[in-house]
């Protein structure tokens, strides 16, 4: 997706870019260009957790829901770090869920996904 003119919503590689401060001894799982689509992560084999980082082109709200719509961690209230104090963690096989709430039409945002190994 590309922004339209005058909007300045940071690449998938600048968001990438970030991973070594804001997910430090995470691994990259996702590259999500269109992040108002919700978007799965699943822990695999092993317990893990999870950390995102979303930018937009207006305000969004951004979490991590679990299989009962439940949310986990925190509620980034605009966007950024995904939850912001903190990795959220899932159990062996779990699926969990970035969403991410644009309520202005025509939004534009991208996210980036880690877990950790």
């Amino acid at each position: 997706m590309t922004p339209a003119p005058g909007l300045d919503v940071p690449s998938l590689e600048q968001l990438s870019a970030r991973g070594t401060t804001d997910a430090p001894m995470m691994r990259e799982t996702a590259r999500v260009d269109d992040a108002t689509k919700p978007t799965d992560v699943e822990s695999g084999a092993n317990d893990t957790c999870f950390r995102a980082v979303v930018a937009s082109s207006a305000p969004v709200k951004a979490w991590f829901a679990d299989a009962s719509y439940g949310v986990r961690g925190e509620l980034a209230e605009s966007a950024g770090i995904v939850p912001p104090r903190g990795p959220v963690c899932a159990k062996k096989g779990e699926r969990l869920r970035l969403v991410v709430d644009a309520t202005a039409p025509g939004t534009i945002a991208r996210a980036v996904v880690w877990q950790s190994p």
